[in-house]
């Protein structure tokens, strides 16, 4: 299990998605892919927090930061459909290709510790409740946050994947005064990316999102807002994406419980 995929959800990377032209439960599907492929992507950024172009701050930012060998994650992830609202927040530690992540949903809290080729899990995570153990492949990444690309090898910043990049002022976030980039995606251009095809990719052009992004003076993303839009014939469904991300190459460890 990659950690980029965990720190969004745990299982949502990795699984293939078959697709069911209609399907509610496909879109929901290619919004959790979308927001690992992108949202996670821009998590591990940093680079050149007063670049003169937006799109390169932001492009060199996920290639730079993608170098960190830890972090400290929180995210918070909303999705709202038909008026109903559900949330899920994720919580822990990057390391390499380990990680102890905490995940709590309407199904209460999980908690993941995978260490080299050991996963131990427990749900909920209570001091009653026994781990569960298997293995997984051994991880090959050396960074906290894994790979930064869509399935065709394109980085998730690059500027073709946005139809604008503008910067949208200062912020202060956690008492540092960040720089505050937001991009336009584009959602056909993304699709491509993805290598969706057919009648998929006609219904993923017509949502609409953008990535907004916090680099803080030292180059690196203090905060990254990934916000979706999917349209239907009963309402819209939104996808909201908070990740904030702290201690990147801090002296961390992940141990098994």
């Amino acid at each position: 299990m990659r950690v980029s995929a965990s720190v969004i959800g745990v299982g949502w990377a990795g699984s293939k998605t078959v697709l069911r032209r209609g399907s509610e439960i496909t879109a929901r599907a290619h919004v959790s892919r979308l927001i690992v492929l992108t949202a996670v992507a821009v998590l591990v950024s940093g680079s050149s927090a007063r670049a003169d172009d937006p799109r390169d701050a932001m492009n060199n930012a996920i290639r730079d930061t993608a170098k960190a060998r830890t972090a400290k994650v929180a995210i918070k992830q909303q999705v709202t459909t038909r008026g109903r609202t559900t949330e899920m927040i994720t919580t822990g530690t990057a390391v390499s290709g380990d990680h102890d992540l905490i995940t709590t949903g309407e199904t209460g809290p999980a908690r993941v510790v995978a260490v080299g080729t050991r996963v131990k899990e427990r749900w909920p995570n209570d001091n009653a409740q026994a781990w569960r153990e298997h293995t997984r492949a051994a991880p090959t990444q050396t960074s906290a946050l894994g790979p930064l690309t869509l399935k065709d090898g394109t980085v998730v910043g690059d500027p073709r994947l946005y139809t604008s990049v503008a910067d949208a002022g200062t912020e202060t976030i956690a008492s540092v005064s960040t720089r505050k980039i937001v991009g336009q995606l584009n959602l056909a251009a993304v699709a491509t990316a993805m290598q969706v095809s057919g009648a998929d990719a006609t219904r993923m052009a017509q949502w609409s999102g953008t990535l907004t992004v916090w680099i803080a003076p030292d180059g690196r993303v203090a905060r990254n807002v990934v916000h979706l839009v999917i349209p239907s014939a009963s309402g819209p469904t939104t996808i909201d994406a908070q990740i904030d991300l702290s201690d990147l190459d801090a002296p961390l460890i992940v141990t098994l419980p």
